[in-house]
This record gives C-alpha cells, structure tokens and sequence, in this order.
C-alpha cells in the first residue's frame, strides 16, 4: 500500500456579519481531522487570506495547531511585503508553526532577487521552521523560475 498523505487548503468560515466564525473554524479542523485528512494548509488562498487580519490569520493558525499539532499544520504567513510576512512568520512561530508556507509576492511583481531575500527573511525570524514556497501563477503577480527556487533549497 502507497504511503498516501492528504493535505487541504481549508476554507475559512465566516459569519452572516462578515466575521470570522471561531466556533466554526474550531468545527471545521476538527470534522477535518476526524474524517481522515493528515495535514491542513492555512489560510491561504481558498480562505481569502487577504480578507483576513493578522490576528484572524493567527487565531486560524493557533486553532489548526491545536487539533493537528504543530507537523499537521502548513501555517500560510505569506503577505504583500515582506515586513507584514516576517512578522506573520514571526508570531505563527512563537504560537508554535513548524511548516510555514509563503505565497509569492504577489501586488508588486519582485524580481529573482528580491524573491531569495523575501523567502530568506522569513527564514532568518522563524529559527527549526521549515519554508514552504507557495507559488500560484494565477494570483500572483511574481513568477518563479526553477532557477530561483534551485538557490533556495
């Protein structure tokens, strides 16, 4: 038998009002994880991460945490800049991400360079976290060459 794993880009519930639904972000990993799924992507894009506060970013995050544990959670800390992503990757660190993934920059297209320094900030605030590039052609403005990712690894 395959060593299969599964991985969900979760939604992120929202109230009637337009607010975060806690008690249904707190339903919806744990429905998650009880039918099966091995690991959670959060909150990237199917949530609407740029709808979201850093606050809302990191109450999803601290809730994913708390019913898949630190390995299950691909914490999403990607931003416009990289001072909102460092500090994402920061704090989602100190509530205890081990895996943070980043969307490339996507408003202002950045060139190779400043994608290697991007990645390498987050890396330098989040000591033992493993980064994740999250490149998503469709949503963002930055693209990335298999050379760029190559000086990455």
């Amino acid at each position: 038998m395959p060593n299969i794993k599964l991985i969900c880009a979760t939604i992120a519930p929202f109230t009637e009002a337009g607010d975060l639904d806690r008690d249904g972000t707190n339903t919806l990993f744990a429905s998650l994880k009880d039918s099966g799924i091995d690991y959670v992507f959060t909150p990237g894009t199917t949530a609407e991460f740029t709808s979201l506060t850093d606050d809302e970013r990191l109450e999803i995050i601290r809730t994913a945490l708390k019913i898949f544990g630190s390995d299950g959670v691909f914490a999403h800390v990607g931003a416009a800049t990289t001072r909102q992503a460092v500090e994402l990757a920061k704090r989602a660190r100190e509530i205890g991400a081990t895996r943070l993934a980043a969307i490339t920059p996507y408003f202002v297209t950045a060139g190779p360079t400043s994608v290697i320094d991007y990645y390498r900030a987050l890396a330098a605030v989040a000591p033992g976290a493993q980064i994740y590039v999250y490149v998503f052609p469709d949503r963002a403005t930055t693209q990335v060459s298999p050379e760029t990712l190559a000086k990455l690894a």
